[in-house]
C-alpha cells in the first residue's frame, strides 16, 4: 500500500486544464454527516450556533498534516482510476486498492471538516447582502469542496490560502445569482462591491466619501458610480404593505396609481370593445356603416343628429332614418350581435 501511495505522489502533477475531471471523482463521505450533526448535543432555536458548536470538535491542521491528507487523497484517486481501468498489478489485489480509495475519501473528509470554520469566517464578511448567513456558509462549503479537488500539495503553500479563493468565489457567485430579485451581470456586481467596499472603508475611518472620491478610489467615472449606486437600491413588491397615512396600511401599488388616470382594466375593456364594434360594422355596407358610426359617435365624440348626418351624406333626413333602421336590424342578427354580447352591448 505504501508503494502505491509513493507512486501516486511521485506522478507529475496534472496541468490546471487537465484537472477538470477531478471534482467528479472525489466525493466526501456523506455517511459521516449524521455524526457531525448529532455530535454537538441537542438542537436549539439558533441554527448558526448549533452548526458552529458541532464544528468545534474538529481540530485545525498543521502544514504537515495537510500534506499527508493531500497525499492520501491523491493516492485514493490513483487507486480508484486503477480499479476503473482494470489495470493488473503484481502483488496487489482489488481489496487493497479499495482500501486505499476509502482512505483517500476519509482524508478528504478530514480536510473538509478541518476547514469548515474557515468558510464561516469568510462568510461573515458577506452578510446583509441578500442571502442568509447559513446560505452563504453552504455556498462557501461548495467552494471548499472544489478547493480540495484542485489542491496541489507540491506547490508548498497552505491549503487555507488556496481554499480561500474558491470559498470566496463560491459565495460571490451565489450573491450575484441569487441575492437579487433582478439579477445583475457578474462584472456589474464586482464593480458595485468595489464601490460599497470603498464606502465601508471610509465609514470606518470617519470619512465621508463623495461620488468623486468613490470614482477615484474604484477607477470609475462619477456617472458610473451614480448608476451603480442606483442598482443597489432594494426592490419592493407592489403588493407590499406601506403606511396609508391614516394609521393603517395599504398596498404600495395603491399609492402609485394616479386617480385621474383611467383604470388599466377599464381602458383595456374599452379598447377591445371599440375594436369589436369596428369589426361588426365592417360586415355592413359602407354607407350603412358610415351612418351608424356617425349617428352613435363610434369614431369618437358624441353622436350626430339626423340633420347633420343627412348633410354629410347628401340625402334627406327620411332617407338617413331608413338606412339607419335597416342597418340596426342587420346588427341584431345573431351572427353580428353575439360578438358584442360579452360586452353587454345592447344591439
Amino acid at each position: 500500500m505504501a508503494d502505491l501511495i509513493h507512486e501516486a505522489n511521485d506522478r507529475t502533477p496534472s496541468p490546471p486544464a487537465a484537472v477538470a475531471s477531478v471534482p467528479e471523482t472525489f466525493e466526501p463521505n456523506i455517511r459521516d454527516w449524521p455524526q457531525l450533526l448529532t455530535a454537538g448535543g441537542e438542537f436549539t432555536d439558533d441554527a448558526v450556533a448549533d452548526y458552529l458548536r458541532r464544528l468545534s470538535q474538529y481540530d485545525l491542521l498543521t502544514a504537515e498534516q495537510e500534506v499527508e491528507l493531500a497525499q492520501e487523497i491523491e493516492a485514493g484517486l490513483f487507486a480508484e482510476q486503477l480499479l476503473v481501468d482494470g489495470t493488473s498489478r503484481v502483488g496487489q489485489d482489488i481489496a487493497e486498492l479499495r482500501t486505499i480509495v476509502l482512505l483517500g475519501k476519509r482524508a478528504g473528509d478530514a480536510l473538509l471538516h478541518a476547514n469548515l470554520r474557515l468558510v464561516v469566517s469568510i462568510a461573515k464578511h458577506y452578510t446583509h447582502r441578500g442571502l442568509d448567513f447559513l446560505d452563504l456558509i453552504q455556498e462557501g462549503n461548495l467552494g471548499l469542496h472544489r478547493a480540495i479537488c484542485k489542491f496541489d500539495f507540491t506547490k508548498g503553500f497552505r491549503f487555507s490560502t488556496f481554499a480561500t479563493l474558491f470559498i470566496r468565489g463560491g459565495i460571490l457567485r451565489a450573491l450575484a445569482n441569487q441575492a437579487r430579485l433582478i439579477r445583475l451581470p457578474a462584472n456589474v456586481v464586482d464593480q458595485l462591491q468595489k464601490v460599497r467596499s470603498a464606502q465601508r472603508t471610509a465609514a470606518m475611518t470617519g470619512t465621508l466619501c463623495s461620488k468623486e472620491d468613490l470614482g477615484r478610489l474604484t477607477n470609475n467615472s462619477i456617472e458610473n458610480v451614480e448608476y451603480l449606486l442606483t442598482l443597489d437600491n432594494p426592490v419592493d413588491s407592489l403588493d407590499g404593505p406601506v403606511p396609508d397615512g391614516k394609521g393603517g396600511t395599504e398596498a404600495l401599488a395603491e399609492q402609485l396609481l394616479d386617480p385621474s388616470e383611467p383604470d388599466a382594466a377599464e381602458l383595456l375593456f374599452h379598447q377591445q370593445l371599440k375594436a369589436q364594434v369596428h369589426a361588426v360594422l365592417g360586415t355592413l355596407e359602407e354607407r350603412e356603416a358610415g351612418i351608424i358610426a356617425m349617428r352613435f359617435g363610434v369614431t369618437g365624440g358624441a353622436g350626430n343628429t339626423l340633420d347633420a348626418v343627412a348633410k354629410a351624406f347628401g340625402m334627406t333626413r327620411h332617407r338617413v332614418r331608413q338606412i339607419e333602421a335597416t342597418a340596426m336590424e342587420k346588427l341584431k342578427q345573431p351572427s353580428r350581435s353575439n360578438a358584442l354580447r360579452q360586452y353587454q352591448f345592447d344591439c
